[in-house]
């Protein structure tokens, strides 16, 4: 299974089904529990097995709840580390492919300027 969201008609993010979901946990704690419309949408591309979420239902201030979450599931799980994981191994991949998503949407929201900087800081 694999897992896509996509941000935009030009751009999509692409992982493994257990990237998907793995991001989608971390990062859905972070999301306010009354903003009822991005916890459906989200819920719904996970609970479902789809794995297939599309951003364009959601309002600007949506998507930058949703990065905002994303930005804290990922200070989350680099705070717990590698060890976290069943298989460590996996954990480096994983980090880029969570960083990547927080970059794709936080260009498409706000310019290339506001994704990482050249020290992979969000």
């Amino acid at each position: 299974m694999a897992g896509l969201i996509r941000i935009s008609n030009e751009e999509a993010w692409s992982v493994a089904g257990w990237v998907f979901d793995h991001v989608l946990r971390q990062s859905v704690p972070f999301i306010p529990a009354n903003n009822q419309r991005l916890l459906s949408v989200l819920k719904k591309g996970m609970v479902e097995g789809v794995g297939y979420i599309v951003l364009s239902v959601l309002s600007p201030s949506d998507k930058q709840i949703f990065l905002r979450a994303l930005r804290g599931g990922l200070r989350h799980t680099e705070e717990v580390g590698s060890s976290a994981f069943a298989e460590p191994t996996f954990y480096p991949g994983f980090i880029d492919q969570f960083r990547e998503l927080i970059d794709m949407l936080s260009s498409e929201l706000n310019g290339p300027e506001e994704s990482s900087d050249d020290n992979g800081e969000i």
